[in-house]
């Protein structure tokens, strides 16, 4: 069994989930992603001045992230 951790980007400290997988790889595509709001990346680009109400960290099952919106 492997084990996935999935991590903010930005700050590998932060923790979102651990995933098991068992058996075969997962089927990927753009309708099954993984979604976190993230508070900390949030409140560094606030810090920054920008207008941000939320940041989101998008990661396909594999733990790859695929990609950060910003709102």
């Amino acid at each position: 069994m492997a084990v996935v951790e999935i991590r903010c980007p930005n700050n590998a400290a932060r923790l979102f989930m651990k995933l098991k997988l068992e058996g075969k790889k997962p089927h990927i595509n753009e309708d099954n992603l993984m979604e976190f709001a993230c508070q900390d990346c949030r409140r560094i680009r606030r810090n920054l001045g920008e207008d941000v109400k939320l940041v989101l960290h998008r990661y396909d099952f594999l733990g790859t992230l695929v990609e950060t919106e910003v709102t």
